[in-house]
Formats: C-alpha cells, sequence, structure tokens
C-alpha cells in the first residue's frame, strides 16, 4: 500500500566523509594490489587521486550527518517516526552489533523505531529509500530518515 501523503519526498539531506585525506600511493604494495583487482586499468583513469578515511567510530559520522539533516529540515528528535539505514553486505558485519542503538541515543531519538537494511549489495541505499517511503502508509507516521552507511 501506498500512502496517501501527497508531500512525500527528500526534505533535506547531509553526508559526511572521512576527516582525514590520504593518497593510495601511501598505501604499502598499493601497484600490486590495484593490479590484482583492476584487469590493467590504470587507477588515474579512474579520476579518483585522493580518498578520506574516519579517523573515528562509523557512528559519529552517521549521528554528524543525520543531526545536520534534522537542522536543516527543522525536525526534532521527538519528530522522527522511524530511522532507516542501509549499508553494503560487507560494511554490515564492519558496523558495531549496537550501531543503531548507539545512534538513536546519540540522537536522542527515544520515541524512534531502527531499521537496518542490507544484503541487496550495491542497492540496499535505494532498498532502504522504498522501505522508508513504505513507511508512510501508516497514517501516523510524518518524518523518516533514510540514512546509508558506506565506507572502506
Amino acid at each position: 500500500m501506498i500512502s496517501d501523503h501527497e508531500d512525500i519526498g527528500i526534505g533535506s539531506f547531509a553526508c559526511a566523509f572521512g576527516d582525514v585525506e590520504c593518497k593510495p600511493e601511501n598505501i604499502p604494495d598499493f601497484e600490486a594490489l590495484w593490479e590484482t583487482v583492476s584487469f590493467g586499468t590504470d587507477f588515474t583513469e579512474m579520476g579518483c587521486t585522493t580518498y578520506r578515511k574516519m579517523s573515528g567510530p562509523v557512528e559519529d559520522y552517521v549521528v554528524d550527518a543525520v543531526r545536520r539533516t534534522l537542522q536543516d529540515a527543522g525536525a526534532t528528535a521527538a519528530d522522527i517516526d522511524h530511522l532507516v539505514f542501509a549499508t553494503s553486505d560487507p560494511n554490515l558485519a564492519l558496523l558495531p552489533t549496537d550501531f543503531a542503538g548507539r545512534v538513536l541515543l546519540a540522537l536522542g531519538l527515544e520515541d524512534c523505531v531502527p531499521h537496518v537494511v542490507s544484503f541487496q549489495r550495491c542497492c540496499s541505499s535505494l532498498t532502504a529509500l522504498r522501505h522508508g517511503q513504505r513507511l508512510f502508509s501508516d497514517p501516523d507516521v510524518t518524518h523518516v530518515v533514510v540514512g546509508a552507511v558506506g565506507f572502506v
């Protein structure tokens, strides 16, 4: 069932990148590692000369992004009915088992229902958006936050 809400949409957006800039050439044996997975593709042709990594726990970055999203949307923690996290299968194993709980507590989302969507490989974020939209089929739902968690 699709929601009767006509005004469902993306009301705000935030992202958090790692705070440490790195270069592939600083990774020991990067050329050999790249050759095993690239099948002869020149790394510079991929358009990436740097990458970012997180110096702290991933949930700190997620909390920051969700907090900025709520502020930009003019929503409070009490307004949020559901928080949907999406991540790819390999990343799911790297998240702490209490990841969702840590994020909810840090944001003060006491009455919010957490959801974790995975096992859809690179489509987990799209599946999470669809799931978030379907949550609005409950007429009491007014705010759903969807977040994608990706890191290497």
